[in-house]
């Protein structure tokens, strides 16, 4: 019998409160629409995790219920308002018609109409750190940019050392920074200090806008 007492409790209430602090936190943003799917995105996937926990401990009254979230997610998604629905860059959209990338499909959709810039993030983390370096991507990155994926960087512009990941990690801006100003013709988007991130991550970032 795989039922435990620490697995028994339906995480539900604490990930959907999560989730509607954080969609209120980022509400009065410019480009709040981007980030609420994003939000819903992220959502989505910790409450299939939650869902497979609960599956694997037994727990089918949890699961179910995480199942009816999960059902209704999609329907949120699918049904989602977008105002100024715009093509993506062409050099996206084959990766974004991969039938697991749907979420992304719809928030790359809504970035293109409010007119948010793509950039890709190359990097080469240590191997044993590549896991935590991709979740101070995304906390770093919050709340004035989104990654909408990562992926294996297949000519990385230098070869990694041995032991380390070559990635690169699809991102959407605002390109108003921080201070409201517009980017404009720059190597690097002025949606947060990247000096500090890179020191922050102890890792070397290289930037290439797309589109």
């Amino acid at each position: 019998m795989k039922s435990q007492k620490s697995k028994s409790a339906d995480p539900a209430t604490a990930l959907l409160a999560k989730a509607s602090r954080d969609w209120k936190k980022v509400a009065p943003l410019e480009h709040a629409p981007v980030l609420h799917l994003a939000i819903l995105r992220d959502l989505f996937r910790k409450i299939h995790a939650a869902r497979s926990t609960a599956l694997a401990y037994e727990n089918l009254k949890s699961a179910e219920n995480l199942a009816t979230i999960e059902t209704q997610l999609q329907q949120i998604r699918d049904s989602w308002p977008q105002e100024k629905p715009a093509p993506v860059p062409m050099v996206l959209r084959e990766k974004l018609a991969r039938h697991d990338r749907r979420w992304e499909s719809f928030i790359a959709s809504e970035a293109s109409g409010l007119g948010l810039e793509y950039w890709v993030i190359y990097a080469s983390p240590p191997l044993e750190t590549a896991e935590k370096f991709n979740r101070a991507i995304h906390k770093l990155l919050s709340p004035h940019a989104v990654v909408l994926f990562a992926e294996t960087d297949a000519a990385p512009h230098t070869p990694p050392k041995a032991g380390h990941w070559s990635g690169c990690w699809w991102t959407l801006h605002n390109p108003r920074g921080p201070n409201g100003n517009i980017s404009g013709a720059q190597s690097r988007p002025r949606s947060l200090n990247l000096s500090s991130a890179e020191k922050a991550l102890r890792i070397l970032l290289r930037w290439e806008r797309i589109g």
